[in-house]
C-alpha cells in the first residue's frame, strides 16, 4: 500500500485541505491486507473514531488482477468440493449390495433438495426437517490456506493433508433447503455469480468465510449432474462396480497394441514428437494415476493432436488432488518431451486449457512452470 497526500476540499467546512490517499494493489489483496467486496475506483472513507476522512484507491488494472484470481480460487474450491461429493458416493457405492437402488435414491434426494416441484415447502422453519441422509461436508469448506503456496499460483503439490473434509449424512430443515434453492436459482439457473467475497488464501479471514454457501451449491449442482451422467452410463439392473481409487482402470479403449507397444489410430499433427512417446508420457502421468481412463486419453489425443480442434464438451479429470499436479504433467511434455519449441508456449498450454473442464489457457501458460 502506498500513502500520499493531495489537495482536497472538506465537504463540511468547504475549506481546502490535504487528504491522505491510501492506494492498494493486487499484492495487498493477495497478502491479506484487504478483503471483501472491494470495487475499483477512489472511495471517500470516514474514520468515525477520529472523525477524519481519507481516500481508498484501487485502480482498475489492479482490481482486474484481483478479480481474475478470485475467480480461479472460487472454482478451485468448487472443483475440490465436487470431487469430495463424488468420492464419498463411490465409497458407498462400492460396498452397496443394491447399487441401482442406491444411485436412484441419491438422485431423488438431491432433486428434492434443489427443485421445489419435487419437494414443495410452504413455511421456512428450523423445526421441520423434511430431508435427511443428504451428504454434505462437515463444517466449513476445507481450509485452502494450508494448501495454497505463498506465490501467486494456486495449490501446493507438497501439501500432505486431506484434500476434502469428511462428508457426513445431514438433516436439513426448510430454512436450509430454501437458502440452497435461492442460491441455485441465482447462480445456476440465472448464471449470476459474484466473486467479491472470495478472499486471498493469505487473508486473516478464513478463506471461504464469505463465498462458502455459493461454492457449496455450485458443487451440489455439479454432483447432481454427475449422478445423472453416471446413471446413463451404468447398465440397468446390473451390479456394475466402480474401480477403487488405488486400482488401475481397465485397458478397454486403449489405442496401444499391447503386444507390440505401438500406438495405432492416432496421428500427431501438432508437433514432431512420435505418438508412442506422447502416449507413454500422458498414460504414465494421467491414466496410471486414475485421472483419465485409457479410452478418455485416446479420445483426447485424437482430438488435440490429430484433429487439433477443442471439443464441444470438454474432457474432465477425476479425483485430481491439485491442479498443480496436472500443470506439471503438461509442462513436462512441453519442456522435456517436445523440447520447449520457440514461441509456442501458449499453444502447448492450450493442450490443457482448451480441452479440459476447469482449466484456462492463459492461467495455465502463466503458472504451469512454477
Amino acid at each position: 500500500m502506498k500513502k500520499y497526500y493531495e489537495n482536497w476540499t472538506n465537504p463540511k467546512t468547504q475549506e481546502a485541505e490535504q487528504i491522505e490517499v491510501q492506494e492498494y494493489d493486487f499484492m495487498d489483496w493477495w497478502e491479506g491486507r484487504i478483503s471483501g467486496p472491494w470495487q475499483p475506483g477512489k472511495h471517500l472513507v470516514l474514520n468515525t473514531t477520529e472523525q477524519k476522512y481519507h481516500y481508498d484507491l484501487l485502480k482498475e488494472e489492479e482490481w482486474s488482477k484481483i478479480e481474475e484470481r478470485r475467480k480461479a480460487i472460487y472454482f478451485d474450491q468448487v472443483e475440490r468440493l465436487t470431487e469430495g461429493f463424488i468420492h464419498t458416493f463411490k465409497k458407498r457405492y462400492e460396498i452397496s449390495e443394491a447399487k441401482d437402488r442406491l444411485l436412484q435414491i441419491e438422485i431423488e434426494r438431491y432433486e428434492k433438495l434443489l427443485f421445489a416441484e419435487k419437494l414443495p415447502i410452504s413455511v421456512r422453519t428450523n423445526r421441520h426437517f423434511p430431508l435427511d441422509e443428504i451428504y454434505l461436508p462437515s463444517g466449513e469448506i476445507p481450509d485452502f490456506s494450508k494448501m495454497i503456496a505463498k506465490g501467486v499460483e494456486g495449490l501446493n503439490p507438497d501439501y500432505k493433508g486431506e484434500t476434502v473434509q469428511l462428508f457426513k449424512p445431514s438433516k436439513l430443515n426448510t430454512i436450509d433447503i430454501c437458502e440452497i434453492r435461492d442460491i441455485y436459482e441465482k447462480i445456476i439457473v440465472n448464471g449470476i455469480r459474484d466473486f467479491a467475497f472470495t478472499n486471498s488464501p493469505n487473508c486473516q479471514i478464513k478463506i471461504g468465510a464469505g463465498d462458502s454457501p455459493f461454492v457449496r451449491v455450485e458443487s451440489i449442482a455439479k454432483y447432481y449432474n454427475w449422478l445423472l451422467d453416471f446413471k446413463n452410463k451404468t447398465p440397468a439392473d446390473t451390479e456394475t462396480t466402480i474401480p477403487k481409487p488405488d486400482e488401475k482402470l481397465s485397458e478397454v479403449g486403449s489405442s496401444k497394441n499391447q503386444s507390440t507397444g505401438e500406438v495405432v489410430g492416432i496421428k500427431n499433427n501438432f508437433d514432431s514428437v512420435k505418438i508412442d512417446k506422447v502416449y507413454d508420457h500422458f498414460s504414465k502421468h494421467l491414466v496410471e494415476k486414475n485421472y483419465l481412463t485409457e479410452a478418455e486419453l485416446t479420445a483426447y489425443l485424437k482430438q488435440a493432436l490429430e484433429l487439433k480442434e477443442p471439443p464441444k464438451d470438454r474432457f474432465s479429470f477425476k479425483l485430481v488432488p491439485t491442479k498443480a499436479k496436472i500443470y506439471k504433467v503438461f509442462y513436462r511434455y512441453f519442456k522435456d518431451i517436445a523440447g520447449k519449441p520457440y514461441r509456442r508456449q501458449r499453444e502447448y498450454a492450450a493442450l490443457l486449457g482448451d480441452y479440459f473442464e476447469g482449466y484456462d489457457t492463459d492461467t495455465v501458460s502463466t503458472n504451469w512452470s512454477k
